[in-house]
């Protein structure tokens, strides 16, 4: 693994942020190149992390980023984001981020400017960690358990409070050995994360109000007037 990271521009905070994407067919959609164009926008350093390999031309689609790495699909987007952050912060590098983004090509958009949304969270002063959407306290499939309310794991921000913490890198050397299939990923990664770190202590929130929505069957475009983004499960066949 290697990591090459770009000069952060100034006049915004330090944000470092990490897109996992995979196709099978190994192919990089124009709406994940719209994303990470947006993205730029908000971002110092923007890492691709492709859990399949990509032809040349590609690659070339997305050559503005700062850094660009192929890995196997290996424990999903967990397995992208504890690799490259433990390079991170292997090499420090990590530390001199006032922001860490982990996204994942699940989410089409966005829709607005994400300079107001970013801005917006900014304003949230206290918080450790946030998201765009939540979801409800659930029992997921039908089954027996019943799992807290969480941050939806297509898009987490968290702040240098956290990752400046060792709890915080901790976190992502253990979670990758409870992941074994995509079940597991959803029940011990998207599931957990949010309630693992507020029992330590930490602060968190979304962007979007989700509490009128949660645990009703609603017009699914009325979230959309706050959300800047719409998960691309919705308008494919994975939904």
């Amino acid at each position: 693994l290697h990591v090459y990271l770009t000069k952060w521009r100034p006049a915004m905070n330090k944000r470092l942020t990490i897109y996992m994407t995979y196709n099978k067919n190994g192919i990089i959609d124009d709406y994940i190149v719209y994303m990470l164009k947006q993205l730029v926008n908000v971002s110092s350093d923007i890492i691709v992390v492709s859990n399949k390999k990509l032809k040349q031309r590609e690659k070339e689609k997305i050559a503005f980023v700062s850094e660009y790495i192929e890995r196997g699909n290996e424990k999903f987007d967990v397995g992208a984001y504890s690799q490259v952050i433990k390079e991170l912060y292997d090499k420090r590098q990590i530390y001199e981020y006032d922001e860490l983004v982990l996204i994942n090509d699940s989410v089409f958009g966005p829709f607005f400017d994400l300079n107001d949304m970013f801005s917006a969270m900014d304003r949230r002063k206290g918080l450790d960690f946030w998201g765009i959407t939540k979801r409800g306290r659930s029992d997921f499939d039908g089954g027996a358990g019943v799992y807290p309310e969480h941050i939806q794991s297509y898009f987490y921000a968290f702040r240098k409070s956290i990752i400046s913490q060792d709890a915080f890198k901790e976190y992502w050397q253990q979670v990758v050995d409870e992941i074994s299939d995509f079940r597991s990923a959803i029940l011990n990664y998207e599931f957990k994360l949010t309630e693992h770190f507020e029992k330590l202590g930490f602060k968190w929130d979304t962007y979007c109000d989700c509490n009128d929505y949660i645990g009703n069957n609603i017009n699914i475009v009325e979230p959309l007037r706050d959300f800047n983004g719409f998960s691309w499960n919705i308008i494919t066949k994975d939904i």
